[in-house]
């Protein structure tokens, strides 16, 4: 798949049908002790009420993280999933790519869905700045 100027992908199969974010707020501000399977947790479930798709109909859980800020980071797919009710039995991952983990994930839920893997796909992408392990 080349195109003139580059590589392209068509979905032909895959739509976005729509998103939701937490608010941005100071580093080391207002949502600095939040995790970020809590804010991933918090936006799945404000989707679900915003696009009326239902929880128990995703076929897969796509989660973007860069940075591990929680001892249980590496659970936060399926936290994500699972408390916004998406059932035991539904698969998921967690990308991490330094530049582009949320597109990533929307590929690779674009692939799923194209590919008949799945029919419908929750993507979330989360991150807490202000609970990253920086070096001063």
């Amino acid at each position: 798949m080349s195109a003139k100027n580059g590589i392209a992908a068509t979905y032909a199969d895959a739509w976005l049908i729509d998103g939701v974010r937490t608010p941005f707020v100071d580093y080391n501000g207002a949502l600095a002790a939040v995790s970020p399977i809590d804010l991933g947790i918090k936006a799945a479930r404000e989707a679900f009420k915003k696009t009326g798709a239902k929880a128990a109909d995703v076929n897969t859980t796509i989660t973007g993280n860069m940075a591990q800020a929680s001892f249980d980071a590496y659970m936060l797919p399926r936290h994500v999933g699972l408390y916004a009710g998406v059932p035991q039995e539904t698969p998921a991952h967690m990308v991490q790519r330094v530049c582009g983990t949320g597109i990533e994930v929307l590929a690779q839920a674009s692939d799923a869905t194209s590919l008949g893997r799945a029919e419908l796909a929750l993507c979330v992408g989360t991150e807490s700045m202000s609970r990253n392990p920086v070096a001063a």
